[in-house]
C-alpha cells in the first residue's frame, strides 16, 4: 500500500491492530459488550487491505465496505446497549424507592 492508504507502515500496522483488537476482545470477555467484540473483529479485519494484489480497487472498496457496516454496526449496538443500561437502571431505582416506602 501506498502512503496515501496508510499513513504508517504495515508493521506498525499489524502491532497497533493486535494491541487494539486484544484490548477489545478483553474488553468484550470481561464487560460482555457486543460492540467490544464487533469493534475487535473491525480491528483486525483491516488487515485484510493487505491480502491480494496491491492496485485491486475493487478488494480495497470491499473491505471499506465491511469496515463500515462493522462500524456502524458497533454504533448502533453501542447505542441500543447503553439505552438498555439506562432503562435497567431506572427501574431498579423505582424499585428501590418502592421498598423504601
Amino acid at each position: 500500500m501506498d502512503a496515501s492508504t496508510f499513513p504508517i507502515p504495515f508493521p506498525y500496522h499489524l502491532i497497533f491492530c493486535i494491541i487494539a483488537g486484544l484490548f477489545f476482545l478483553l474488553q468484550f470477555i470481561r464487560l460482555k459488550r457486543p460492540y467490544q467484540l464487533i469493534l475487535s473483529i473491525a480491528i483486525f479485519a483491516s488487515l485484510l487491505i493487505y491480502i491480494g494484489e496491491q492496485d485491486n480497487r475493487v478488494w480495497f472498496q470491499t473491505v471499506g465496505a465491511f469496515e463500515a457496516v462493522l462500524l456502524i454496526g458497533a454504533i448502533v449496538l453501542s447505542v441500543i446497549g447503553r439505552r438498555k443500561e439506562k432503562k435497567e437502571q431506572e427501574q431498579s431505582d423505582n424499585v428501590d424507592t418502592e421498598v423504601s416506602q
